[in-house]
């Protein structure tokens, strides 16, 4: 990795765990958007569903029923044929009621876009949906403390190449910070030998992993 590369943090991130959770919650909606307007087309008393499903609200169904209650008092029905048509109504209202909430609620949970072709209806936007709902800003000063981070990882791979270089012993560098902060302990390891190479390749795996990294 060159130190002038160029590293640059995201400006926004996602959570694995928070995409799994919304993403889950909005397909979860969505799918319920699909199968409440699917059951309202279906009912067959109705005559017929607004072509966009947003438009299937609770105001459309109330005036829909209502004109049908209101048409039964017109018709040369007995009353008890005429509560009875009334009953039809209603309960024809409570099941419709039930998809029409279903489609709002999804609708209101999340901006759901949406195309009704020869498959049926079908959400187009779930992965843009899950994608904006689950950024993160990240702080400025993220930016910052990567670039110390990178600072300290370019010095220690050009550390441990001198090292390798020059066929000093390579030491962990926990045994350095704990030994070798000392300029005169420095002086007196590198002469009583203590730096002299060795077969000891503690090094080996810190500087490749820090070169794959």
């Amino acid at each position: 990795m060159e130190k002038n590369q160029e590293r640059k943090v995201p400006e926004y991130v996602s959570l694995h765990n928070e995409v799994l959770k919304i993403g889950g919650d909005i397909k979860n909606h969505a799918r319920r958007f699909i199968e409440a307007y699917t059951a309202l087309k279906s009912m067959a008393d109705l005559g017929g569903v607004p072509a966009d499903p947003k438009d299937s609200t609770e105001a459309w169904l109330s005036a829909l029923i209502d004109a049908k209650t209101t048409e039964i008092e017109t018709l040369p029905l007995t009353q008890p044929d005429k509560e009875a048509a009334r009953e039809k109504w209603d309960a024809v209202r409570s099941e419709a009621m039930q998809y029409v909430s279903a489609i709002q609620n999804a609708l209101a949970a999340y901006p759901l876009q949406y195309v009704d072709g020869d498959d049926g209806l079908q959400v187009t936007n779930i992965d843009e949906l899950t994608e904006l709902n689950c950024q993160h800003k990240v702080p400025e000063i993220c930016q910052r403390h990567y670039d110390k981070f990178m600072a300290v990882y370019d010095a220690l791979v050009e550390f441990r190449h001198f090292e390798e270089e020059n066929s000093i012993c390579h030491f962990a560098l926990w045994e350095l910070l704990r030994k070798a902060r000392n300029p005169q302990d420095f002086a007196l390891g590198w002469v009583s030998g203590g730096f002299s190479s060795k077969p000891d390749q503690v090094y080996v795996q810190q500087i490749r992993a820090a070169e794959q990294w």
